[in-house]
């Protein structure tokens, strides 16, 4: 019986501080109690405990330098008091990543987590989601939730995240029940993207499904009808609204600002980008503090130069903007290494590989396709400091890791073993079956 058949919930190799970042996984992503803190702090003080030494790895690096740039702002910013309080909720993202890269330390950790993960989101974002669209409480007819899924853009936005989660476990996993699940994930993370009518994660799942697509083509092929359903679905469930707002979509990524379309949002993005281009240009170096963005709007787009449309505390509704006016070109480049080192780190990983332990290999593709939907989405949607987002990061580090671990360990066992040789100062390698001495 291979690994992939058992169950992975097993909790033989666990410890405090794993079943801790497991308990503030629940917390984040349910909104059942508030104790995320508290979950936190366990898992930091048992970390200790593991047999493991604790990790720093570039992606925490860069994340604490992030971070740090964050407090360094604070001295520059003139919005002290706003900063300093989104600044102490930032700064837990440190921890956060520091945990998670030290917890995922082996394959039987790896497979339960992504489980977890799948079922927290299946039981509560997405049932509650389409609870709450079938009984009518929606925003403007926008499928919603609660807690940071009360926002259409941010639902969709991770929907896309958890697609990856999703098909990551449907890959590999063999039991029956945990298929079915993940299948159903599958299914209906898409369909509640199209029921939040935002058009920034739907422009995000088709660039998820065509590079899934491409990656995956010979068994597309075979399930075609499985789509073709799913699109007839879909169209039928989804309203003529929510349809004619995604027909609009060229208005939303259109560079004219006179363009308008439903309740003229499109329009109004286009000049809130503008004021937010203009406070960039301004506080280029540090940034205006994290999380004094709307501050900021709210004093520049009184400017004579900006249209009454983008009056008001506004939020960037761009997470590549919103990191560039909060913290400046610097805090900017940490959250693009923080990316780029995973992304490379999985890339390398992936190709360092190649035939050999395709479990792993084909989980971290799906990661990777999921964060990249994810950060395609974030053109259009203010992500820079929701916590999920680097929970995923340190994911696709870990899996990688394990990946090249895992390359490693196969590697050592299929090479011959080598022979001493008395008066020589290094081993010969042994000969092969076949091969002359």
């Amino acid at each position: 019986m291979s690994e992939y058949e058992k169950s992975p919930f097993t909790f033989k190799d666990t410890s405090p501080a794993f079943l801790a970042f497991l308990g503030y996984l629940f917390v984040i992503i349910t909104f059942r109690i508030a104790v995320g803190t508290q979950m936190m702090v366990v898992a930091l003080f048992t970390l200790p405990m593991q047999r493991t030494k604790i990790q720093l790895p570039s992606v925490v690096l860069w994340t604490f330098s992030m971070v740090g740039w964050a407090f360094f702002g604070y001295g520059k910013t003139v919005y002290p008091d706003v900063v300093l309080l989104v600044m102490t909720e930032f700064a837990k993202i440190c921890l956060v990543v520091l945990v998670t890269v030290n917890v995922i330390t082996s394959r039987s950790r790896l497979r339960m987590l992504l489980a977890i993960m799948m079922i927290f989101f299946f039981l509560y974002p997405i049932r509650g989601t389409l609870q709450n669209y079938i009984f009518g409480e929606t925003n403007h007819g926008r499928a919603i939730w609660n807690g940071t899924f009360s926002n259409p853009n941010d639902l969709a936005g991770f929907c896309v995240l958890q697609m990856g989660v999703a098909l990551a476990v449907l890959e590999v996993e063999k039991s029956r029940w945990l298929r079915r699940l993940a299948i159903a994930c599958s299914l209906l993370l898409p369909l509640i993207v199209i029921l939040t009518a935002s058009r920034g994660a739907f422009i995000a799942l088709v660039v998820f499904l065509v590079v899934s697509t491409k990656r995956n083509w010979d068994k597309v092929k075979s399930n075609l009808w499985v789509l073709i359903l799913l699109g007839m679905a879909i169209t039928y469930v989804a309203s003529d609204k929510i349809f004619s707002r995604l027909a609009t979509i060229d208005d939303a990524v259109s560079n004219d600002p006179s363009v308008a379309d439903d309740q003229g949002s499109a329009k109004q993005r286009i000049e809130i980008w503008r004021v937010a281009r203009g406070i960039i240009a301004e506080n280029w170096l540090t940034g205006v503090g994290i999380g004094a963005y709307g501050e900021a709007h709210y004093i520049m787009s009184q400017r004579p130069e900006y249209s009454l449309t983008a009056l008001g505390k506004r939020d960037t509704h761009s997470t590549y903007l919103n990191i560039l006016a909060e913290l400046g070109v610097v805090g900017f480049g940490c959250f693009v290494l923080l990316l780029g080192v995973t992304l490379n780190k999985a890339r390398v990983a992936r190709k360092g590989a190649g035939a050999t332990s395709p479990a792993l290999r084909v989980q971290l593709v799906w990661l990777e396709i999921g964060l990249y939907g994810f950060l395609v989405a974030g053109i259009w949607g203010s992500y820079g400091r929701l916590v999920l987002l680097y929970i995923h990061v340190g994911v696709v580090w870990c899996t990688a890791g394990l990946l090249q671990a895992e390359t490693l360990r196969l590697k050592r066992a299929a090479a011959p073993p080598a022979v001493r040789v008395r008066g020589m100062r290094t081993p010969m390698i042994a000969p092969t079956a076949g091969t002359p001495s």
